[in-house]
Order: C-alpha cells, then sequence, then structure tokens
C-alpha cells in the first residue's frame, strides 16, 4: 500500500479535500492506508501486551516513514493517542508493583520513535514531538533529556537536522520558562496586591480613628468654650 502511494504522481500526492475516495485514486489509497494502520494498531492494543504494541508502532513507523507529512498525520496522530494511554497504564501497573515494567525501555523507544520518525520532516516536528512529549507525563521524558541528546548526536554525527531539533526543543523550554516565570511573579504580585490592600485598611482604620478623636476633642474645646 505504501508503495502504490508513493509511486502515485507527485502532483496528485496528499488527499485531496472536498474529493472522493471514488473520484481520486490517491484518496482510496490512503483511506485504505489508515484503515489498514488503524486495524493493526487496535489489534496490537487489544493484546494488553506493551512489547507487541511496542514493536507495531516501531513496524508502522518504519514501513510509512517515507510518506509525506500531510500523508501520515492521521497514523501519527493515533500512534500519539495509544502510546499515551500504554505509557499511563504502564506507569499506574508499576505504581501499583504488579509487573515488572521497564520503564527505561519506553523511555528510549520514545526518544527513538522522535528522532527517527517523528522528526523526520523538519515541519511536523514540532507538531508530533511536542504532542507526544506533552501528551505522556513530564517525568518520563523531559523535553530537556530529548534535547541533550539530540545535541550530542548533532556533535558525534555532524548532522544538523539534529542540531535544529535540538533548537527547537530548547526554543519551547525557554518560553515555557518564561511563562512559569511570569505566572510566579504575577502570583507574586498578588500577594503583594493582597498584602497593599490590606495595610490601606489598616491605615484607613487609624486614620478614621484619628479623626474621631479630633472631632472628639473639638467637642470638648467647644464645651469648655
Amino acid at each position: 500500500m505504501v508503495n502504490l502511494i508513493l509511486n502515485v504522481d507527485p502532483e496528485f500526492r496528499g488527499r485531496k479535500s472536498g474529493i472522493s475516495d471514488l473520484d481520486h485514486p490517491n484518496n482510496a489509497l490512503l483511506t485504505a492506508l489508515y484503515e489498514a494502520a488503524r486495524t493493526l494498531l487496535q489489534k496490537a492494543a487489544a493484546s494488553n501486551n506493551s512489547t507487541e504494541l511496542n514493536e507495531t508502532i516501531s513496524s508502522l513507523l518504519e514501513m510509512t516513514k517515507k510518506l509525506r507529512p500531510d500523508e501520515l498525520r492521521p497514523i501519527y496522530s493515533k500512534i500519539l493517542v495509544l502510546t499515551s494511554v500504554m505509557i499511563n497504564e504502564l506507569l499506574v501497573m508499576k505504581n501499583r508493583d504488579r509487573d515488572n515494567i521497564d520503564i527505561n525501555s519506553i523511555k528510549q523507544l520514545i526518544i527513538n520513535w522522535c528522532i527517527n520518525y517523528f522528526a523526520k520532516h523538519e515541519d511536523t516536528f514540532d507538531q508530533f514531538v511536542n504532542q507526544l512529549l506533552n501528551y505522556i507525563p513530564p517525568h518520563l521524558v523531559p523535553k530537556e533529556t530529548l534535547s541533550q541528546i539530540l545535541t550530542d548526536l548533532a556533535s558525534e554525527t555532524g548532522d544538523t537536522k539534529y542540531s535544529n531539533m535540538a533548537s527547537r526543543l530548547n526554543r519551547d523550554i525557554e518560553l515555557k520558562r518564561r511563562i512559569t516565570e511570569l505566572e510566579e511573579r504575577i502570583t507574586e504580585l498578588r500577594i503583594e496586591n493582597l498584602d497593599l490592600k490590606e495595610e490601606i485598611a489598616r491605615l484607613e482604620e487609624r486614620i478614621a480613628g484619628l479623626e474621631r478623636m479630633v472631632q472628639e476633642l473639638l467637642k470638648q474645646a467647644g464645651s469648655q468654650t
């Protein structure tokens, strides 16, 4: 199925919106591919075997890696959802000591998928890598960890693809850091504002007390005259 799509004239590649599958052969090929991929993934997920699901996802990613980003998007989206569900289920199992789950192998799989498949096309890196990293618990594969691995790969291979991917992640990391700092500052200002309101209320109460004292003194002075 992938080979058939790859042999389509580049001018006609990709899903054509507003055109039925019957009226456009590539739409029909893509629909058939998506259905086959969905069935394959759901069958692996239904097995409740994380190893089988991992191997199925890896095989599917490898088989489809030559397709264009717009052709891959529905398949990747399905993989992202299943990956998120699988990881969270594994973490729950591990926390309950029900199974001896090798979380490190899961981490390495995710890193491999990010580098070898989701990041293959630069215009999909932000969408799929960030989406995957946002789906899974932050402590499992932090963006900082992936960024460092990409930086090391860039140094080892001289391939700028890795350094470009690391830069994308670093920009995202820095942006979130600045957002966090701003949110913390807003919280501080709200606390300071609350403290100021309380101080103003105390001063107003003191002023009111002083005004009452002045009025009392004036009354006393008036009565004495």
